[in-house]
């Protein structure tokens, strides 16, 4: 279960990447205090202006990547050789998300959480915290990679409970 949460972490840390972004996330791509990367989910979508995702390697982040991260291979994860095919990386994909993701609903469910805890999760809630204080719609569009902030709206959680009264005293 804390490897589950350590990886839930690194997505969160890694500005909400997909899972399957982190899985094929290699050490190279460490240029000096960032992470550089292409989303694999827009490497084919893409034909023009292929944004890279830049991830600024904090101390919190540096931490994670020490405790989960393979030196001995070329994948950070360690759990890829190094060259593999499309079904293989799929199989592997599904298969390490599916026992991370049932680690966390055994969090889940010690925590006594309302909401559930998937790896899913920590990108909705890298962009809603981001949101939350402060940062432009726009910026965290960025950071996720996206073409546009229309897209960013679906990751943002609607305002908080408290936020409603504060907004409400506005009435007359």
């Amino acid at each position: 279960m804390e490897y589950a949460r350590d990886i839930w972490l690194l997505l969160y840390r890694c500005n909400g990447a997909n899972f399957a972004d982190l899985l094929r996330m290699k050490w190279d791509q460490i240029q000096g205090d960032y992470i550089v990367f292409t989303r694999k989910k827009t490497e084919n979508t893409r034909k023009n202006k292929k944004r890279k995702i830049v991830i600024p390697l904090t101390d919190k982040l540096k931490e994670l990547i020490e405790k989960v991260g393979n030196k001995s291979n070329p994948y950070i994860l360690g759990l890829l050789p190094e060259e593999y095919t499309d079904r293989f990386f799929d199989n592997k994909n599904h298969k390490v998300k599916q026992q991370i993701n049932q680690d966390l609903s055994k969090i889940r469910t010690k925590l006594n959480l309302k909401t559930p805890l998937q790896l899913g999760k920590a990108r909705d809630c890298y962009a809603t915290t981001l949101y939350r204080n402060g940062e432009s719609v726009d910026d965290i569009s960025h950071m996720l990679g996206h073409g546009n902030s229309i897209v960013t709206q679906r990751y943002l959680a609607s305002i908080t409970m408290e936020r409603t009264f504060n907004i409400n005293k506005s009435l007359l």
